[in-house]
């Protein structure tokens, strides 16, 4: 029986995640937060930054389930676009019209869930998972403390990433 091959860009994603959580809990004074209409540093990194480590596993939970399928699928810098992709998009929209701080890696695990269901649209019983999986996401968006802007803003981006991956 072939092995697969490792996913090598769902490992690098989950390690810079686990590397900003361990910086968090044991370098910074306070997580890595966006500030919403500030375009920094911090906008770009509070994607891979997580308040527990529930929130944390959660969204390595989504990236497992989804990228090393897409990796089995497309060669990575086709991957890699797409979540530069995901990933500007979330930034951007969040600086231009989020309108309170976020953190976390869920906008990007959204848009990489938007892509695959576009990706395999011609698949139903995929597409119809990964569209239950995108509707659960946005509704835990609407719980207390979770950041509906940044889930939606992460659909968007998976839309974009997936228009310019038809494109190019």
């Amino acid at each position: 029986m072939p092995s697969t091959p490792l996913p090598l860009i769902t490992v690098l994603l989950t390690g810079v995640n686990l590397l900003v959580f361990a910086l968090n809990r044991l370098v910074l004074p306070s997580p890595i937060v966006s500030t919403p209409g500030r375009l920094d540093w911090r906008a770009f990194m509070a994607n891979f930054s997580h308040m527990g480590v529930g929130h944390l596993a959660m969204n390595l939970f989504v990236l497992w389930q989804v990228l090393p399928v897409l990796e089995r699928s497309l060669p990575p810098q086709q991957i890699v676009g797409m979540l530069l992709s995901i990933w500007l998009t979330v930034v951007g929209l969040g600086w231009q019209f989020a309108k309170s701080p976020a953190l976390g890696f869920s906008g990007i695990g959204l848009g990489i869930i938007t892509f695959m269901a576009l990706f395999a649209w011609h698949i139903p019983s995929l597409r119809n998972q990964l569209l239950f999986w995108l509707a659960v996401n946005i509704a835990i968006g609407f719980q207390p403390g979770i950041s509906l802007e940044y889930h939606v803003f992460g659909a968007i981006g998976g839309v974009v990433a997936y228009g310019l991956w038809r494109v190019f």
